[in-house]
């Protein structure tokens, strides 16, 4: 449900994939004064050298 004095709607926002869908919610979360808090746990990161499923990564 949205505010009729709310000029966003994101109902109606054409978003064609997960990364814009991401991008607009998180704008509108924000723009609402939402605070989103993440907390990692012995997180690991790989970035690969180069492309491909068996390229070497390094790990962060």
């Amino acid at each position: 449900m949205t505010d009729s004095t709310d000029s966003t709607d994101v109902r109606s926002a054409s978003t064609t994939n997960i990364a814009d869908f991401g991008r607009e919610m998180w704008s509108f979360l924000t723009g609402k004064g939402a605070v989103i808090d993440y907390t990692f746990v012995d997180m690991t990161v790989e970035v690969p050298r180069e492309t491909g499923p068996q390229s070497p990564r390094a790990t962060w």
